[in-house]
């Protein structure tokens, strides 16, 4: 499913960035400027990773939303 990420990047506020160091101390995610909506590529989709590692990262980034 890498194409739908692909095709939504562009539209998204962030670019498909999450702020990693904001996700660390379980922060808020940079909001940026402009309407639209936050992408987040997380779990085994960018590195290969355990499925608690990938629910952890989304807990982190959901958890401020």
């Amino acid at each position: 499913l890498a194409d739908i990420f692909f095709e939504l990047q562009t539209q998204s506020k962030n670019k498909g960035v999450s702020d990693v160091d904001a996700m660390a101390r379980y922060s808020e995610q940079t909001e940026l400027a402009g309407t639209g909506f936050m992408l987040h590529r997380i779990g085994d989709a960018l590195t290969s990773r355990s499925i608690h590692a990938a629910i952890l990262e989304a807990y982190r980034i959901a958890v401020w939303v």
